[in-house]
Formats: structure tokens, sequence, C-alpha cells
């Protein structure tokens, strides 16, 4: 059964008009030994972006994984 680590942030900034979600999915894939990052992005309430991209081993995924939170971090998306 594959395993899931999901987080959603947002970056909100009224005075410049700006209402964002990043939605950032790792995907282990047990017994098969791959992995899949899923990330989505937009503007709050509407439909946004979605791009998977899968791996050939778990340790690759959770390296970018982690590699995207923190830029998204640095960008000003944060967890409520």
């Amino acid at each position: 059964m594959p395993t899931k680590k999901e987080i959603i942030m947002f970056s909100i900034d009224l005075k410049r008009n700006r209402r964002r979600y990043y939605r950032l999915e790792l995907t282990n894939l047990k017994g098969v030994g791959t992995a899949e990052v899923t990330r989505e992005w937009g503007r709050i309430g509407r439909k946004g972006r979605t791009e998977k991209r899968p791996f050939a081993s778990a340790a690759e995924a959770e390296h970018y994984y982690e590699t995207v939170l923190k830029l998204r971090r640095r960008r000003g998306y944060k967890t409520f």
C-alpha cells in the first residue's frame, strides 16, 4: 500500500491582491521501489495547475519534496 506525505501552504497579501495556494504530496509506492511527487498550485478558489513527477527511488523523491518545500517557504508560503 502506498504511503503519502502531504502539505498545503498559502501565500496571502491583500495589498498586492495575492491569494495563492500550493499543495505538495509525496507518494512512496511500496513494493515497487518508486515514488512520485505531485505539485498543485494556483489562486485560492480557482482550479490550479498540477504536475506529477516520478522518481526511481524514494530517497530522490524525498530530496525533491524537501527542496521544493524550502523554496516555497522562502517565497512566503505558510501553513495554517
